[in-house]
């Protein structure tokens, strides 16, 4: 019992420890990012409230410059709902959609009545998407939506492509496979299987850049934490960005996040948000 104890709180303080070793490297990267350039639109410091990472940081102030007019939102790939991009523009007021896989865990109960919020449990391919989110968004009395967010760890190019050959979102957000770099073009194949140490899917950030630019979406940032995830905004809006008349460049992978220090989301703020 006495072990368990000492164990636990050694854990505990391990885990503190690692926390904030993780965090500092954080903020020397958006400092470094900062000064290089490269990165011409990042927050001030690292925010994260229900993303996996610091996208959240990047959301609010993308959405700080619509001033309002972001008013919808369709993830894909949300996980157990607890931790999303989305979860947070909900909070904020947005109205939309979910599609996973997988159920959501029986501790979220959500209101099947709900004018603002619908789950979809349904494996998502390019064949099958706009099907899916047409016939969903239509109980939602959407026609279009305003902010899409793609984590499905397959084919998510062929799956952003073919949302964009339908649906005209103004922000963009994609996980993007940083391993490969800046220059790489290469998109998930689904002719393979995942590697053991899982790094065989997505999309490389040059393949999808390349084909959103093709839609006249322009590339405007990815996240200083960890470079897992890409931001892209329609053209149209572009005069909300002038960063994007400056250079702006890949940022390289960590592979490290803060697994305590910014909290954890419980089922009853999550629950709270959804059904609001």
């Amino acid at each position: 019992m006495i072990k368990n104890i000492i164990k636990k709180s050694f854990l505990n303080r391990f885990d503190d420890h690692a926390d904030l070793q993780i965090y500092n490297i954080w903020l020397a990267r958006y400092e470094l990012i900062k000064k290089s350039g490269r990165q011409p639109f990042i927050p001030d410091m690292p925010e994260k409230y229900f993303s996996q990472n610091d996208e959240d940081g990047y959301t609010l102030k993308i959405n700080e410059r619509f001033k309002g007019s972001l008013e919808s939102f369709v993830e894909i790939g949300v996980g157990n709902g607890l931790e999303n991009n989305t979860l947070l523009l909900k909070a904020n007021g947005l109205r939309g959609l979910w599609v996973d896989a997988e159920m959501l865990p029986k501790d979220i109960v959500l209101d099947e009545k709900s004018k603002n919020f619908k789950f979809v449990k349904m494996f998502v391919t390019y064949k099958n998407i706009n099907e899916i989110l047409t016939m969903h968004l239509d109980k939602l009395k959407l026609k279009e939506f305003d902010v899409l967010s793609v984590d499905i760890d397959s084919d998510d190019l062929k799956v952003i492509d073919s949302i964009t050959s339908k649906f005209r979102p103004k922000l963009i957000i994609a996980e993007i496979n940083s391993k490969l770099g800046p220059i790489a073009h290469w998109s998930f194949s689904s002719v393979t299987v995942n590697t053991p140490a899982g790094d065989n899917f997505g999309v490389s950030y040059m393949s999808l850049k390349k084909t959103l630019a093709a839609k006249r979406y322009r590339y405007l940032a990815m996240n200083a934490g960890t470079g897992l995830n890409a931001f892209f905004i329609d053209d149209a809006y572009s005069k909300l960005f002038p960063e994007l008349d400056l250079d702006i460049n890949f940022v390289p992978p960590l592979y490290r996040w803060p697994k305590r220090m910014f909290g954890f989301s419980s089922y009853a703020l999550v629950n709270s948000i959804l059904n609001g």
